[in-house]
């Protein structure tokens, strides 16, 4: 009671002057307009007038004005010295104050009228003050004064977020900025072709983080004359404003964390970049995605750093589709992911910049240029140590790439050559691969799809590491010579899939291993549909080692094998209707060999000179005969391809 009686009495003392004051004012501009406010749990103190203050009556929750004819106005006022919707926490989500309307409706007049009871305040109370105070009003056709000059944290947070019907930003004289204090504050007004002056010249964190983004009818941006910028404060800001034509100047020389991070991220009219006169790049994404997906920018800004930050230029061009030449990048100090993605899918990009580092960082080069389907040449790639994916998918779809940069790299790391050429269907000739020992998935997918690629490149590696030529020629359907594998010792998974779908290949490379790891032959000439000579060292067939490694091969071949290699047939072991020609380094069984002698006649197999006992195999491996007699001939089910075996010697007849 107290408490009502004081807010009384204050509101009197208020009314005295009235002809001074400067009300927030609501105007219809169409007939059946109305308003209501929504506040739960705690409501602020307002009032509202329709008699142009000679009466006042509460605004309760929820309660719909009716401004019935157009050009009916209500005035509200209140006083609110501690905040007026301050978005308390309530079970870990936000409560806030905001207006709903309907109809068509311009404000005007002071917002601070709900503060101080006459619109006279310059300073915000409270965090989140007018936290999304008019959200989603999309019969809002105009803004209302915002006169305050001290603001507080989110104070104007998503304050006209996706307000549709407004044109016309309200000017914001705040030189000393809040975090967070304009963040959304204008998102998806698509209506909004005019942007307020932004005076401030030293920033807050995440001052304008995303204010514009979505004002899909902004054409120009305000001036943005801050040389002192803070995380995040110019984060989205323009992001989406698909009219933009005309980008701001922006003058600092060192950039914090995030601060132009999708700044202009999506905006599909703008031609040019601004000026980027940054030589400090102290802020890790500091120009992440900052112009992803500009269609129409042709015109790139000169990058003068030297050194960089982490991902300070990841993605920074992906997706400008009209691009057709990339600026210098002189830096020679790179840092983790500092170009990755950098030119992305950049269509029209004809030739690749000098990238002049000696000294990799991890993943700094991945993606750099995958998709750039003009792209003729490669950037020159001196080092010769390199870090963890610094190559990834580099070139990845660079469909008009005919020749790959020298690689003279001789000491490799973690999935460095990942994916580097993958899809390059241009690319005839591949670069040498100098490195004698491997790294985990270093050469994974390294040429997969290069449809054009006859001969691979020659490689010297002895000592591998898991996965290191998983896929590393897959569907390079012109490959007609695959590389010697000198390596003896392997690891799991290294060559899995490596000549998938090579179908041009004829003779596939020797496999000198005597041992077998984990996965390492799976799937490895999968496809390769013409493929008609396989050599191998191994003795053992093991597991899932040969997993279908020749599924769909050519249905004759010469599989040629040590004698103590059991014999086995199918897709995952020796492909049936293959001749088998055993390794003849040992005299003893090359005599052997020799006196056992089988063939086939009369719906029979005839053998003899058997010094152990006989074994007939089908060519799906499944045992049809044993016997124990020296010389015999025996009926087999039906006609075919046959084995005939006796101790470590296989002969191959055909009935």
């Amino acid at each position: 009671m107290t408490r009502k009686i004081l807010l009384a009495l204050l509101m009197s003392f208020i009314t005295l002057f009235a002809s001074a004051s400067n009300y927030l004012t609501f105007t219809a501009e169409e007939d059946y307009s109305s308003f209501s406010i929504h506040s739960y749990p705690y409501s602020p103190n307002v009032e509202y007038s329709l008699d142009d203050g000679e009466t006042w009556t509460v605004l309760e929750g929820n309660h719909v004005v009716s401004l019935e004819k157009k050009g009916d106005k209500a005035l509200l006022r209140g006083y609110n010295p501690d905040g007026f919707g301050r978005a308390f926490v309530i079970t870990d989500s936000f409560t806030y104050t905001e207006f709903q309307m309907q109809g068509k409706i311009a404000a005007s007049g002071s917002v601070m009228s709900l503060i101080d009871g006459i619109g006279e305040s310059k300073t915000i109370p409270s965090e989140y003050c007018f936290y999304s105070l008019f959200h989603n009003c999309t019969s809002l056709t105009q803004a209302p004064e915002l006169p305050a000059t001290e603001l507080a944290l989110c104070c104007y947070e998503n304050m006209f977020d996706s307000c549709t019907s407004i044109t016309q930003a309200p000017a914001l004289p705040a030189t000393e900025l809040a975090d967070w204090c304009y963040e959304e504050m204008f998102q998806n007004c698509t209506s909004l072709i005019q942007a307020p002056e932004l005076p401030a010249m030293k920033l807050a964190s995440n001052c304008y983080n995303r204010m514009f983004h979505g004002c899909t009818s902004l054409i120009q941006a305000p001036e943005l004359p801050a040389m002192n910028l803070d995380y995040s404060c110019y984060k989205s800001m323009f992001s989406g404003c698909t009219s933009l034509i005309q980008a701001p100047e922006l003058p600092a020389t060192t950039l914090p964390i995030y601060c132009y991070q999708y700044m202009f991220s999506g905006c599909t009219s703008l031609t040019k970049a601004p000026e980027l006169r940054a030589t400090t790049l102290s802020g890790y994404c500091c120009c992440e995605h900052m112009f992803s997906g500009c269609t129409s920018l042709v015109q790139a800004p000169a990058l003068p750093a030297t050194e960089l930050n982490g991902s300070c230029y990841e993605s920074m061009f992906s997706g400008c589709t009209s691009l057709t030449n990339a600026p210098e990048l002189p830096a020679t100090a790179l840092d983790t992911w500092c170009y990755s993605g950098m030119f992305q899918n950049c269509t029209s990009l004809i030739q690749a910049p000098e990238l002049p580092a000696t000294a990799l960082a991890e993943g700094c080069y991945a993606d750099m240029f995958s998709g750039c389907t003009s792209l003729t040449n490669a950037s020159e790639l001196p080092a010769t140590t390199l870090a963890y994916g610094c190559y990834k998918h580099m070139f990845w779809g660079c469909t008009n790439l005919v020749q790959a940069p020298v690689l003279p790299a001789t000491t490799l790391a973690y999935d460095c050559y990942r994916g580097m050429f993958q899809n390059c269907t241009s690319l005839i000739q591949a670069p040498e691969l100098p490195a004698t020992e491997l790294n985990r998935s270093c050469y994974k997918y390294m040429f997969s799809g290069c449809t054009n690629l006859t001969k691979a490149s020659e490689l010297l590696a002895t000592r591998l590491a898991d996965s290191c030529c998983f896929g590393m020629f897959q569907y390079c359907t012109s490959l007609i010579q695959a590389p010697e594998l000198l390596a003896t010792t392997l690891a799991d998974d290294c060559y899995g899939y490596m000549f998938q779908n090579c179908t041009s290949l004829i003779q596939a490379p020797e496999l000198p291993a005597t041992t077998l790891a984990d996965g390492c032959y799976k799937h490895m000439f999968w496809g390769c549909k013409n493929l008609q000579k396989i050599t191998v060292g191994f003795y053992f067939w093991d597991g899932l080692r040969t997993d279908f490694w020749v599924e769909n091969v050519a249905p004759t071949g010469t599989f040629y094998c040590p004698k103590k290699l059991r014999l086995k047939y199918g897709d995952s072991h020796i492909p049936e209707g293959w001749t088998i020609v055993y390794d003849e380094s040992d005299v003893e069984e090359h005599v052997s060999r020799a006196s056992f002698k089988a063939w086939a006649a009369d719906g029979k197999i005839t053998y003899t000179g058997a010094t152990m006992p006989v074994e007939i195999y089908g060519l799906n491996g499944r045992l049809v005969k044993k016997m124990n007699e020296k010389s015999q001939s025996v009926d087999v089910p039906q006609h075919g391809i046959y084995v005939v075996k006796s101790g470590n010697v296989s002969l191959k007849v055909e009935l």
